[in-house]
């Protein structure tokens, strides 16, 4: 009988071999102080410009609460995009057909293992990074008032976020695996849908997700980490290891969509769409990532505002983060094809990078502004501020689209752990989105704020049309090569 704790160590050393293979071998080794850096420069940044450590680390908390829910999201994947990201392997998740190992015992190992792996490559970098703020929070400005109490002070409070923080992960993880648990039980994905809405709203509404995301008490922390272990041994009894999803048929679509898309003479646009669309999960799967961006989103505003005793502008403030979404709809539009695939045919990468920027148009764009609309249902402002939040999400998603095919190409999920280009990356987006969501928690905002912000949208959007542009050269360069 192989012991839990021999399968736990082939699954971590799976797990790292996994992505330093994947994600460029020794440098994905220090993929770790890269979160430690953007965490110290993030934090003290932010306060610079008059952003309360509250506030800072309030948002940290969300931010690693959207980050589980996204990594438990992978599932809805399905094995469809996992054969054509990782080539032809075989992973020991996937061996209990023809090993004696229990598919609920091996599962629950592994969601273990994804728990403990993220919060020491990434969690523990965030917290450690989060010690500044800890010491301005404390009142020390330099190195002349530092002591050896107040350090410790620092460390034992980093210490309690990351453990706040490794319940907040295990949380939104364990949230999409119990989604993803009914799911082979046959539940309607829209009924999955409305229910993580309805989760989101319920705890926005009763503020449990302001104690969540609040000071690292015993209380907040200790639910999270119950209701997360509760959920999992709810969604492990519930899973169903041997369901398949039921075959579909599809209909000869693709000529229609193609003559329906003007200009589509290569049919390159239309076999995105179709690839996203007959893939696990369809179109539902950039409107979930939309969905839980919001529902993050709108409950830090009311967090915040106790903080900082201002609310921010609801156009400007949703207009520049929605915008992010735009990675994760360019994500699932790449997910299904190898770049290689077109090298035999007589399409240049310049042609398909403007065949995915087409088709993100059709997908990714109303995706972003379907769920602006919803935030300002919910967060009425102005109409000088929601034409304004407007222009940004049209000007940022084309930016964050932009700016991933220019440093990602046709694989960014890969350079997610490609330490260069995500720092990259990172750098690139908060220059963009940091200055807007500033602008936006200043009184009114004025009417010069309004018109620079309608401004830069218009700056972003033509940027991020040119990054495109120039992505599709550099990588049929880069690919011939």
């Amino acid at each position: 009988m192989v012991s839990d704790r021999h399968l736990f160590g082939v699954l971590w050393r799976e797990e790292v071999r996994l992505h330093a293979e994947l994600f460029g071998g020794g440098r994905f080794l220090t993929f770790p102080l890269v979160i430690f850096a953007l965490a110290i420069g993030g934090g003290l940044g932010l306060t610079l410009t008059g952003t309360g450590p509250d506030a800072v680390l309030t948002g940290v908390r969300a931010l690693t609460l959207a980050f589980g829910l996204y990594a438990g999201t992978a599932g809805l994947v399905g094995s469809d995009a996992m054969e054509n990201l990782l080539g032809d392997v075989t992973l020991l998740l996937s061996t209990t057909e023809t090993l004696p190992l229990s598919p609920r015992r091996l599962l629950g190992l592994f969601l273990l293992k994804d728990g403990c792996f993220y919060a020491l490559a990434f969690l523990l970098p965030l917290a450690a990074g989060s010690i500044p703020l800890f010491l301005l929070d404390a009142g020390v400005a330099g190195l002349d008032g530092l002591s050896a109490s107040v350090a410790g002070l620092a460390l034992a409070e980093a210490a309690r976020l990351w453990i706040q923080t490794t319940a907040l992960f295990a949380l939104g993880m364990s949230v999409t695996f119990g989604l993803i648990a009914l799911r082979t039980r046959g539940t309607p994905r829209w009924i999955l849908v409305a229910t993580l809405v309805a989760l989101a709203l319920a705890a926005w509404a009763t503020g449990v997700a302001g104690d969540a995301l609040g000071s690292p008490t015993v209380g907040p922390v200790l639910g999270s980490a119950v209701f997360a272990l509760a959920v999992s041994a709810g969604a492990l009894g519930i899973y169903d290891s041997t369901y398949q999803p039921p075959s579909r048929s599809a209909t000869a679509q693709f000529r229609d969509l193609s003559a329906w898309i003007p200009g589509d003479d290569d049919g390159i646009v239309a076999r995105s769409l179709l690839e996203l669309a007959r893939s696990s999960g369809g179109f539902v799967k950039p409107l979930v990532s939309a969905t839980l961006l919001l529902a993050v989103v709108g409950g830090l505003v009311g967090i915040v505002e106790a903080i900082v005793g201002v609310r921010p502008a609801p156009g400007v403030f949703f207009g520049s983060v929605l915008g992010l979404s735009a990675f994760t709809t360019y994500t699932w539009l790449t997910m299904f094809d190898e770049p290689e695939s077109y090298l035999v045919l007589p399409l240049s990468a310049t042609d398909v990078l403007a065949a995915k920027r087409r088709a993100f148009l059709i997908v990714g764009l109303p995706t972003s502004l379907v769920a602006y609309a919803v935030a300002l249902a919910i967060f009425p402002t102005s109409l000088a501020d929601a034409a304004a939040g407007a222009t940004l999400v049209v000007g940022f998603s084309l930016y964050v689209f932009g700016v991933t095919t220019a440093l990602a190409g046709f694989d960014p999920n890969e350079f997610l752990f490609d330490v260069v280009r995500f720092a990259a990356f990172s750098v690139a987006i908060a220059a963009v989105v940091v200055p807007p969501v500033i602008a936006s928690f200043l009184p009114g905002p004025p009417l010069w704020v309004l018109g620079a912000t309608v401004s830069g949208g218009g700056v972003l959007a033509v940027v991020g049309y040119g990054l495109s542009v120039w992505a599709g050269g550099y990588w049929e360069r880069t690919l011939r090569e």
